[in-house]
């Protein structure tokens, strides 16, 4: 027996009313005077007690109607065993984990031949549950990427009375690469068994109980109680080496300049693992070396790469774009891979591209134009940007007078303001404008700063986006020519800008001396570096869609030795690159999500895209905003890979020429859900766990499975509502109550005359007590 509500019962406490009532007309007493006791016969006396007899069945009638109405309300639910929950009226659902986590291994053959999977090993559990079943039971399967299997109904696929055909169908699941949603296949399951026939209803859950797939929250629950089996077929492996991430040092990809990829490396396993470290570029193999992971540990490799310009028909080379050498964009395919074998192989993989470019054009405003040339600090700039490339013309520099600005910005990636005193409005509403759209800016302080100009007009809050200076500036702090310099005491050293300054490169850029910086308070903007007392020196702003970096003193010998130290130039250059942002990684998608291939008006007539298996699949058509989108829904991109656009839509804006696929890294982790934690969240799925896991040494415990289906197939209970039937009752109890209620009125009515007359007739008048 169940309640479903049982806060209810506090209604039943109205039956006290009923006997409070009859205990208060108990006491009362009606005096008649009779001259004497004759007429007091047996039969007068046999009524009164009868009379008592129904006001006592009448209390306990209302006293009853109180009890069971409060009880209905409850709804109580009897689980019935036997013949109505007996093998050829069961109902049961198996639901499978096929996320990527079941594509391992178990750990006692993850190194041998044998390559059988826990998905392999729960479709075997599935199958022999589905053979024990009789005539007349039924079964469905679902699975956690939202697979069904059983009769195809209007609803959905519904319970099917035919098991030989479900063990067809379970043979052909494969297990997915992305991540499992275990409560959308509750769900599911908790539809299936909303039907009105009483038959037992059963559910059985194989899975590997991977700590992330489960959120930690209640689960979809049923109307009724529902028995159900949580098997375990394994813990999630920790033989495993992962590749977790990876990143390019440069946030601007630049054709034939050297790079860096890092790449963090993660090992599960307990033990140092020997893996080999492969990295390609557009199929072409450009590096491989050993690396050790230490035990339950990360490694970081850096690895240096160089992105070529492609030859006509190689992977990244799209004739119809731009040619490299006249600056247009060049996607390039990059793909890790850890060489190692563990109980996971599908997390040892890392694809992405890059958007590359062969010319990074810079404008350079020389704030100090008039003066010697080799003293400002634009020429201290310009020399460092020059000297960053080997080709000296990758990063090709213009620089122009304060009143030499041009009108149109569109042509460069990045503006440096060299120590500018002001800008007129119009140059101020360009340079808005150019940010905005994506540029960056990159400004520098200096001799002459005009500290009302950058406060009251370019970060006026009336501007554009709240203006572009990321601070107010204030007053210039400069030390005595004897005094101590400041120096760079704080950075954000995993910021892209500082990620290459490790070791030696971090200590010098510690040791440049600064003489003189304004002081600058950071207004929607954050510090990417502060000299001594917490003084900001670089900070930066996100404006639009292009960034802002104000460095808050002057690139001249006079106010720091920055430009005659060797750091500055790779320091220039990384900021350059960092500003011009649009190249290096692209974000690269998740199997089982949505990804958008096209943009733009063409993305009208769609597209074809070729996954990584060589199928070919038409992209489905959406209107975003005030454009369509071509995009590839969830279901099509099940394999981790390049997934290249095959049209002639590939000049819309937005259009990639591939897009790369990785597989859910939340799935390669070790961590398994606590069963008391499902037992508390599961509610009216009543929960039974059995560990099915082979263990290290174990031949797979063939007996735990039979004595699992047992549990399955032996559990099955009907779940039958009574508020129906006690209802019922209840209405019976209100009907009879007036019944009984204007006879016993009757009876005591008559009762009263026949005193009274008796009363009158009598001689004398002695007193009596009668019962009312």
């Amino acid at each position: 027996m169940a309640l479903l509500s049982p806060l209810f019962l506090l209604f039943g406490l109205f039956g006290v009313v009923p006997l409070v009532l009859h205990l208060y007309h108990r006491r009362k007493r009606v005096v008649v005077e009779f001259s004497t006791n004759r007429f007091f016969t047996e039969s007068v006396i046999q009524s009164q007690r009868r009379m008592q007899l129904q006001r006592l069945l009448l209390m306990l009638l209302r006293i009853a109607a109180c009890i069971l109405l409060a009880f209905a309300m409850s709804r109580p639910i009897l689980e019935m065993l036997g013949l109505a929950g007996a093998a050829g009226k069961r109902d049961l659902v198996i639901v499978l984990d096929d996320s990527l986590s079941m594509c391992a291994a178990d750990a006692a053959v993850a190194a041998g031949a044998d390559r059988a999977t826990r998905f392999d090993r729960a479709k075997a559990i599935a199958a022999a549950t589905l053979k024990e079943l009789v005539r007349g039971d039924r079964a469905a399967i679902v699975t956690f990427s939202g697979q069904s299997l059983g009769r195809l109904g209007l609803a959905g696929v519904e319970f099917t009375d035919d098991p030989a055909r479900l063990l067809n169908d379970l043979q052909l699941l494969r297990p997915t690469r992305g991540t499992g949603e275990p409560f959308w296949a509750v769900e599911q399951a908790q539809r299936l068994f909303d039907s009105p026939q009483q038959r037992a209803r059963l559910l059985m859950i194989v899975t590997d109980l991977q700590a992330n797939q489960w959120p930690q929250s209640t689960w979809p629950q049923p109307r009724e109680p529902i028995q159900t089996v949580l098997a375990q077929v394994d813990s999630p492996t920790r033989r495993n080496v992962v590749a977790e991430f990876m990143r390019l040092s440069q946030a601007m990809a630049v054709v034939g300049l050297p790079n860096t990829l890092e790449v963090r490396l993660v090992n599960h396993d307990a033990a140092t693992t020997t893996a080999e470290l492969i990295v390609e570029v557009d199929g072409k193999r450009a590096a491989q070396r050993p690396v050790e992971v230490p035990g339950q540990s990360v490694r970081v490799e850096h690895v240096p790469v160089r992105f070529d310009r492609p030859e006509p028909g190689e992977p990244g080379r799209k004739d119809e774009r731009p040619p490299a050498d006249e600056g247009g964009p060049t996607a390039h395919r990059l793909k890790v891979q850890v060489a190692v074998p563990d109980a996971l192989p599908e997390d040892n993989t890392l694809f992405a591209t890059v958007q590359t470019t062969s010319r990074l054009p810079v404008l350079l405003v020389d704030g100090q134009a008039g003066r010697n040339r080799r003293r400002t600090p634009a020429f201290y700039l310009h020399a460092a940007l020059r000297a960053s490339v080997a080709e000296g013309d990758s990063i090709p520099v213009d620089m122009v007078g304060l009143g030499e600005v041009p009108k149109q910005l569109d042509t460069y990636r990045v503006v440096i303001l060299a120590a500018v005193p002001n800008l007129s409005k119009e140059v101020l509403g360009d340079l808005e404008a150019f940010v905005r759209a994506g540029g960056g800016l990159l400004m520098f302080l200096g001799n002459g700063t005009d500290t009302a100009f950058y406060n009251q007009v370019m970060g006026a809050s009336d501007r554009p986006l709240g203006g572009l200076l990321p601070g107010t500036i204030g007053r210039a702090v400069m030390t005595e020519a004897k005094a101590e310099p400041m120096h760079i005491v704080e950075a954000q050293w995993d910021h892209a800008i500082f990620q290459r300054f490790t070791g030696v490169l971090r200590s010098a850029l510690a040791a440049v001396d600064v003489r003189r910086a304004f002081e600058v308070q950071p207004r929607e903007a954050w510090a990417i570096a502060r000299l001594d007392g917490a003084m900001p020196l670089m900070v930066e702003r996100a404006y639009g869609r292009g960034r802002v970096i104000l460095v808050a003193t002057s690139p001249q010998p006079q106010w720091t030795d920055l430009p005659l130290r060797k750091n500055f130039i790779p320091l220039m250059n990384r900021m350059v690159s960092y500003l011009a942002g649009g190249g290096g990684l692209q974000a690269a998608g998740e199997v089982g999500q949505e990804f958008v291939v096209l943009r733009g008006r063409q993305a009208a007539n769609g597209a074809r895209v070729m996954r990584p298996d060589g199928a070919p699949v038409a992209a489905a058509v959406r209107a975003a905003g005030a454009q369509p989108e071509a995009y590839l829904p969830k279901d099509l991109v099940a394999e981790p890979g390049f997934y290249e656009i095959r049209s002639s839509a590939e000049e819309a804006e937005g259009a990639t020429p591939a897009s790369a696929v990785n597989c859910p890294r939340s799935e390669s982790v070790s961590d398994v859900m606590a069963i008391d934690l499902a037992r508390q969240f599961s509610g009216n799925w009543k929960l039974t766990h059995v560990d099915l896991g082979r263990r290290e040494g174990q031949a797979g415990g063939a007996a735990d499975v039979a004595g699992a289906i047992d549990k399955v197939l032996g559990a099955g209970k009907v779940s039958r509502g009574l508020w129906d039937t006690l209802l019922w009752v209840v209405l019976a109890i209100l009907v009879a109550e007036p019944v009984i209620a204007n006879r016993i009125g009757r009876r005591r009515a008559q009762r009263s005359a026949q005193a009274g007359r008796a009363a009158s007739a009598g001689r004398g008048k002695p007193s009596a007590e009668a019962a009312a």
